[in-house]
């Protein structure tokens, strides 16, 4: 079971460009993944639009498959929350046309809509179906690539944190405070 801290902890290093992944109890051994555990691994990363460097890809390589299988059970619901992905954003987009849909419509009848939408009226009563498109191409992405987190990195995004010049969000300050608790438990 992953706890909250675990989950907060690692939201807070893939925010700030890095990943957190076990380090393998015995260095000289390889890790008894398969290949297609690796690649399974990988794709899970790249659906939310993030990729490993070399260093943490060959960490990934060297875990066990229950360090693995604990790894992807706290990444995963993580990038999943910080792309939005548990939100099922896509069982609420009325316009599944977008924006031909909306562009062939008159402005009494787009207003009229949401006035009727923002009165409580159900989605499914405006939604046409989706019409085919063309893929979008796999060339275009721009992954946002993860180093491998260290013993210091933490203390190095606090200290970034405390040298920022303006006021911090309600995420930094969130960050700041999880931070300074848990340093202060490393005493």
């Amino acid at each position: 079971m992953v706890s909250a801290l675990q989950k907060a902890i690692a939201s807070l290093y893939v925010r700030n460009g890095y990943i957190d992944m076990p380090t393998p109890r015995d260095d000289d051994k390889e890790g008894d993944m398969s290949l297609p555990e690796i690649s399974t691994l990988m794709c899970n990363l790249t659906y939310y639009g993030y990729a490993l460097s070399s260093n943490a890809l060959d960490r990934l390589k060297s875990l066990s498959v229950a360090e693995a299988t604990f790894w992807s059970d706290v990444i995963n619901p993580t990038l999943a929350n910080l792309t939005g992905a548990d939100r099922e954003m896509d069982k609420h987009v009325v316009y599944k046309n977008f924006p031909t849909e909306v562009l062939g419509m008159s402005e009494a009848e787009y207003w009229t809509k949401q006035i009727l939408m923002y009165w409580g009226l159900p989605n499914n009563l405006f939604t046409e179906a989706p019409v085919e498109r063309q893929v979008l191409s796999d060339k275009n992405i721009q992954y946002k690539v993860l180093q491998l987190s260290s013993d210091t990195t933490l203390r190095m995004i606090f200290f970034g944190l405390l040298n920022v010049p303006s006021r911090w969000t309600d995420t930094q300050l969130s960050d700041v405070k999880l931070l300074a608790m848990q340093f202060q438990e490393e005493g």
